[in-house]
């Protein structure tokens, strides 16, 4: 198992196939993240102020993205990566981390799941109970089968796509899919069913994930943002992930700011890296 290394206009291709509204202006990839309002494609793409055109529509949102060291700004981009992947083992990891992949491997097995119509009978319901479990805001929609199988779909369209089954007793117990685009791998969904979190299943995974990268040719594994809400980040942190805080500049409508910072502060906070 390994990864298929994507160049950023596959990638911008293929979050364009998922719904996502990306453009690409001076050669830069952006995503509309919320309407009018954009970063880069990858979050952690630094842009010099003045270099690039933006989208046309960000005057009506806003944009937000990391900038040079040397260039003031005036907010923060979170991210968390896991980053030395080559040097990787399981006895780097410390007792009781080491004790919980071991527990997890105790139970699961993984396996690449290359069968699409195995992925939609196996993992629908696994997703659904992830849902109610966690209250995932993003994509419910794949709460209905028809829309969780066009999902299906579109991930089995891509071979770059790594999608792995992790298997307890024979039965599929959780799914994980990633992708490697350029020399970062990106962790794009994760689901599990409620039975597999005490037998370990979040570190059996992380594990499985960080042996296979060990042998690739990636610099690090993309864990996703910081949240700024401490029972979420530490989990990352004491798994051995690393928080980035990228120094970046936004621009926002002037009226959207004030209505921001006026009534949903916690969001603007966030999307200032204030945490």
């Amino acid at each position: 198992m390994q990864w298929q290394r994507m160049t950023l206009d596959e990638y911008a291709l293929y979050q364009q196939a998922n719904g996502v509204h990306t453009s690409k202006t001076d050669g830069v990839w952006w995503a509309e993240v919320k309407p009018c309002f954009y970063r880069p494609l990858l979050p952690w793409t630094v842009v010099k102020p003045g270099s690039v055109n933006y989208p046309p529509k960000y005057h009506i949102g806003g944009i937000q993205h990391a900038i040079p060291q040397e260039i003031p700004g005036n907010s923060y981009i979170n991210l968390f990566f896991l980053n030395d992947l080559q040097n990787y083992s399981l006895e780097s990891l410390c007792h009781k981390r080491r004790n919980q992949v071991k527990k997890g491997l105790n139970h699961f097995t993984s396996k690449q799941i290359t069968d699409s119509r195995e992925f939609k009978e196996q993992a629908f319901q696994i997703y659904v109970d992830f849902y109610h479990r966690t209250h995932y805001g993003y994509k419910k929609d794949r709460l209905h089968r028809d829309h969780f199988n066009a999902w299906a779909d579109t991930l089995f369209a891509n071979p770059k796509i790594l999608i792995l089954g992790a298997y307890h007793q024979d039965k599929l117990s959780a799914v994980n899919t990633s992708y490697q685009v350029e020399d970062t791998i990106i962790g794009s969904s994760f689901f599990a069913d409620t039975t597999s979190l005490s037998l370990g299943i979040s570190d059996f995974f992380m594990h499985t994930i960080r042996e296979i990268a060990a042998s690739s040719d990636a610099a690090s594994i993309f864990y996703g943002w910081a949240t700024g809400e401490k029972g979420l980040d530490d989990f990352k942190l004491i798994r051995g992930c690393e928080l980035e805080k990228l120094p970046a500049r936004y621009q926002i409508n002037p009226f959207i700011h004030y209505t921001a910072k006026l009534l949903i502060k916690n969001k603007y906070l966030k999307l200032c890296g204030c945490f």
